[in-house]
């Protein structure tokens, strides 16, 4: 039951239909409100069917124990995060609005109780990665599909129910972009931004390498080990080709018709890093090349079909309005740090900064031009405070760093499920350099606790010289 819960969870994270639960201030303001989704009701009766599945363990005798030879056991991975939470919850107490920090709160607890049950479905072996990196891929593939369609009529496609916005290249408030004197809306898929479906779509892109990896490692190892015909021919079957070249041809077009720079630059930089770790590994070397091929090939032909727009979209210059304002939000941030080392209260920077007119002084007087802090780093330390961040800091380096040694260094070393875990953790952490929607928005929350489960639940497994 956890397995199917978590599956549907995943392909449903995209969608954003919600109901507005209460206003806590006068106006509508996205973070100043709260409201309960319709994932809400999947992460819920997910954590319940974890919550029985681990009592049942635990009645049993059989209880996961994941290897403590890492350089953080899993202990100190526990502490860290408590410490997180307990410094988020004592945040509360500094917002200007204890009702929406309270809010703010709960959405983070459930956020990281959801990062602590797929960890442990994953160790305790009660869903497999691959199955879940299939639900993403499916996911992945069925946004970048909405992409299109939305490209195409250059507005929403009717799928409100979903939470799919509604879209115009003529309407503010709109994410869109300059083309020949014409005006280019970018594609939202179901999420609320189009940088959040670009994020989004890097993990899908992930997922789909993986899976393809994946089968063809163990069809390599079959084949050695000489086991019987119809197993290897069934694995040959399952690895159709043609398949996964769709796959990664949907999501790549997906992914540039969000138009989204951050993702175009992500998913290169971890594309090459996973065809680096593939190219130290006989059982995958041959089929890396075929997947350098795939990829290039088909960004390189979705590149010159799209070259306009990709043209267009790639200048960026110091005085481009989304670099200017990116700036002075982090201008707004390292002051609040200053003047708030222990935080204004998780949830609460916006509303802090409208009511303290910190956004007038610095010439940001348009309802719209009220958002958070563009970095989930300078948002976490404002929000939660310093310390609040530093101990954020060290939970993820707990997952990540696997040896005294630089992780780099032990690359070769690790298993695939681990390297593709890692990196979608990476590519997340990434995003959140230059945007904020993995801390203040929904779907980017479960996005980045998801990553960090995952990252999580594979990290007890030991490192080997073997692809697994």
């Amino acid at each position: 039951m956890p397995g199917y819960l978590l599956y549907a969870l995943i392909f449903a994270l995209p969608f954003g239909t919600r109901k507005l639960l209460f206003q806590f201030t006068p106006g509508f303001h996205e973070y100043e409100t709260a409201f309960v989704y319709g994932t809400d009701v999947l992460l819920v009766l997910f954590l319940i069917a974890v919550a029985y599945a681990a009592k049942a363990d635990k009645g049993n005798g059989s209880t996961s124990s994941p290897n403590n030879t890492h350089v953080f056991p899993e202990r100190s991975r526990r502490a860290t995060l408590a410490l997180f939470v307990l410094l988020a919850g004592v945040s509360v107490f500094f917002a200007p609005s204890s009702g929406l920090a309270l809010y703010s709160f709960v959405r983070l607890a459930l956020a990281v109780a959801f990062a602590a049950a797929v960890a442990y479905v994953l160790r305790a072996g009660i869903v497999r990665f691959n199955t879940i990196c299939a639900a993403i891929a499916a996911s992945a593939v069925f946004q970048s599909l909405i992409a299109f369609a939305q490209f195409v009529r250059q507005g929403s496609v009717g799928l409100w129910f979903l939470g799919e916005p509604a879209l115009s290249a003529h309407a503010p408030g709109i994410a869109k972009f300059a083309v020949a004197g014409g005006k280019i809306l970018r594609a939202y898929g179901t999420f609320p931004h189009p940088n959040v479906l670009g994020g989004f779509l890097v993990l899908g892109l992930l997922s789909l390498c993986y899976s393809w990896l994946q089968v063809s490692s163990v069809i390599a190892r079959s084949e050695a080990t000489k086991q019987s015909y119809i197993i290897v021919r069934l694995l040959r079957f399952a690895r159709n080709d043609i398949f996964y070249i769709i796959g990664a041809y949907v999501v790549l077009l997906g992914l540039i018709l969000t138009f989204s720079r951050t993702a175009w630059l992500v998913a290169i930089l971890v594309s090459i890093a996973l065809l680096l770790y593939c190219f130290m590994h006989n059982a995958l070397r041959r089929r890396a090349f075929f997947l350098l091929f795939t990829l290039a090939a088909s960004g390189c032909t979705l590149a010159v079909i799209f070259s306009p727009f990709i043209l267009s979209r790639a200048q960026i210059t110091a005085t481009e309005p989304s670099v200017v304002e990116r700036l002075e939000y982090n201008t707004l941030g390292f002051s609040l740090i200053r003047q708030h080392p222990f935080g204004v209260g998780i949830g609460s920077q916006v509303l802090y900064s409208v009511t303290n007119g910190l956004y007038q002084q610095l010439g940001m007087t348009q309802v719209w031009q009220w958002e958070p802090i563009h970095d989930i780093y300078l948002l976490m330390a404002a929000e939660v405070g310093v310390s609040g961040l530093l101990s954020f800091i060290f939970f993820i380096a707990a997952i990540l760093i696997s040896n005294y040694k630089f992780p780099i260094s032990n690359y070769r070393a690790l298993s695939l499920d681990i390297v593709i875990a890692r990196l979608m953790l990476l590519s997340l952490l990434a995003f959140g350099l230059v945007d904020h929607f993995l801390w203040t928005l929904e779907p980017g929350r479960l996005m980045l606790w998801l990553a960090i489960g995952l990252a999580w639940g594979v990290a007890g497994q030991e490192v080997q010289s073997e692809v697994m």
